[in-house]
């Protein structure tokens, strides 16, 4: 949740789940780990 969880309109009011408005965020995180393990053998 790194770049997301302390920003403002980032989190839903429960603090635990990220908004629509974070996902850009969130993917620009994870896909750098996740694109080599989609590519396969």
């Amino acid at each position: 949740l790194e770049g997301a969880a302390a920003v403002e309109g980032m989190m839903q009011r429960d603090g635990l789940h990220p908004t629509a408005e974070a996902q850009p965020t969130l993917l620009e995180n994870v896909w750098p780990i996740l694109e080599p393990l989609l590519a396969g053998p």
